[in-house]
């Protein structure tokens, strides 16, 4: 895997920069214990930059294989403003998530994407995330997210902040530098975001 991360930031690097904007998202997740082995999760969220731009609503069935793998089938209902102009997208995607320690777990992101039921494109994403365990209620993390598609890398999300844990309820905000590279050129956007979240058993 070195060589190919050691190709990907060369790339980022040996190109140009086209642009960087700012943008503030914000994300609510609520889970629900149906049974031991089914969870339902609901997740909106909104994105602004000097207006809403962008907003998802999130549907999902998780269920759990074991202590360490869960594995998720989910449906998104998206609504985002391009060049002036409302886009709906549709997308279904599977999660698998496994848990390697207290610390360490990986997110896979098998997702098809629907735009105005007429351009569909499907990718895989990627996010390890690395949290460190203070105490039981305060937990710093690090996170990056790579994304593919049938052409290859096409964006990277990194992520990093405090995270809070107050019994069923816990917050994350933090800052994300968003990378996506089109026809070899980079774009960045600085994003500052807040996750909250809250598991009813």
């Amino acid at each position: 895997m070195r060589p190919q991360f050691s190709l990907i930031i060369f790339i980022l690097l040996s190109i140009n920069v086209f642009g960087q904007t700012i943008q503030s998202w914000n994300t609510i997740n609520v889970k629900g214990k149906l049974s031991d082995k089914f969870q339902i999760a609901v997740e909106p969220e909104s994105r602004f930059s000097d207006k809403l731009e962008y907003f998802h609503l999130d549907f999902g069935l998780i269920y759990l294989l074991n202590k360490k793998f869960k594995i998720g089938g989910y449906y998104r209902e998206i609504f985002e403003i391009k060049s002036e102009l409302r886009v709906r997208e549709i997308r279904p995607h599977i999660d698998i998530f496994y848990t390697v320690s207290r610390s360490f777990k990986i997110r896979i992101c098998n997702e098809y994407q629907i735009k105005e039921l007429t351009n569909n494109n499907w990718r895989i994403r990627f996010r390890p995330t690395y949290k460190l365990n203070i105490n039981k209620w305060f937990f710093p993390f690090i996170q990056t997210e790579p994304f593919f598609n049938a052409k290859g890398f096409t964006r990277n999300r990194f992520n990093i902040g405090p995270g809070f844990v107050i019994d069923k309820f816990w917050l994350k905000p933090g800052y994300m530098l968003q990378t996506d590279l089109k026809n070899k050129r980079v774009k960045q956007t600085h994003i500052f975001w807040i996750n909250a979240g809250i598991i009813f058993n």
